[in-house]
């Protein structure tokens, strides 16, 4: 091959990648975006005002509902009803009840709940009555106080 044609080759080889590469560049690009916003909720579980038992009172917050027991004797026994609502703006689990402090002169029972909770879902404004029994036992003492705590436990599902 004469340097002519080898020369006028090479030309159209360096031409014709030019030429490719100035149309891939040509070539128009677009993107799209997506943004957004993540805002979480509130998990609130109150009792409710209309819970009830033997001098059975729901704090102005709903987060506690004290229950006095007066003139009791062993083996007398009181039942507290409990509303549970569910006030947040998420569902709630139940996750069941803890008793904290019980001492041995009195037994506290507070598990029965209609319809049953456990597993289940309380959806935003839900409500499910809680049934508590408070006892006195043979130990308890003439003039004395006691003391228990009961924490209802719920978790987001």
């Amino acid at each position: 091959m004469s340097r002519k044609k080898t020369m006028t080759l090479f030309s159209l080889v360096a031409m014709v990648a030019l030429l490719s590469l100035g149309l891939a560049y040509a070539n128009w690009t677009e993107s799209l975006t997506v943004t957004g916003t993540v805002r979480t909720g509130d998990l609130s579980v109150i009792f409710r005002g209309d819970s009830s038992g033997t001098n059975c009172t729901v704090s102005p917050n709903g987060a506690t509902l004290t229950v006095d027991m007066d003139g009791a004797y062993p083996g007398k026994k009181c039942t507290v009803n409990a509303v549970i609502l569910n006030n947040g703006s998420v569902p709630a689990k139940y996750a069941g009840v803890t008793l904290s402090s019980v001492p041995p002169e009195i037994t506290v029972n507070f598990t029965e709940c209609t319809p049953e909770p456990t597993n289940e879902t309380l959806d935003v404004g839900q409500a499910v009555r809680c049934t508590g029994t408070i006892g006195v036992t043979e130990a308890a003492h003439q003039n004395s106080s006691y003391s228990f705590q009961v924490n209802v436990n719920v978790t987001t599902p």
